[in-house]
């Protein structure tokens, strides 16, 4: 596993009390993670070796593009946020969208917005309720269209 796996690794709550690690991003390319030559994990997605919150590496994204992840839930309550920046502080702001899966009661999806920042602050909590165990898709999105903006940066995400 990589160093931008650890550092993206949801952390803590019971939901994940007894079960195997939600994701893990597999970075490769020739690259290799080093800086000033970014590992890619798709197009405009690639690890920032040089930047993170609350420390380094981040996942980086360039345009509008996202990243999707698997977060397995046991029923009940939860809430998932991230870190996240975006150095210029104007609009569209970065998301994080929770996608709806009815087999489990979560019947829409929920959309979470970053605040009017341009250093790092938090996109969420997004909050569900689910019925019953299951997986829910997670899409981190950079939504920047600024060719003149730098990246969109993705820290540490922490789920209840």
């Amino acid at each position: 596993m990589s160093s931008i796996a650890s550092s993206l690794s949801v952390m803590g709550g019971k939901a994940f009390a007894a079960l195997p690690a939600v994701f893990s991003v597999q970075v490769g390319g020739a690259g290799g993670g080093q800086s000033g030559s970014p590992a890619k994990m798709g197009f405009g997605v690639f690890e920032d070796l040089s930047d993170g919150n609350p420390s380094s590496p981040s996942m980086g994204m360039w345009f509008p593009t996202s990243f999707s992840f698997r977060w397995v839930v046991l029923p009940g309550t939860h809430t998932i946020q991230a870190n996240v920046k975006q150095d210029i502080d104007i609009g569209p702001r970065p998301t994080m969208v929770v996608k709806a899966n009815s087999s489990i009661g979560v019947n829409s999806d929920v959309t979470a917005t970053a605040p009017l920042n341009s250093g790092w602050c938090v996109v969420g909590p997004a909050t569900i309720t689910a019925t019953a165990q299951g997986v829910l898709i997670v899409e981190l999105i950079s939504n920047t269209t600024s060719v003149d903006a730098d990246p969109c940066l993705w820290g540490q995400i922490v789920v209840t």
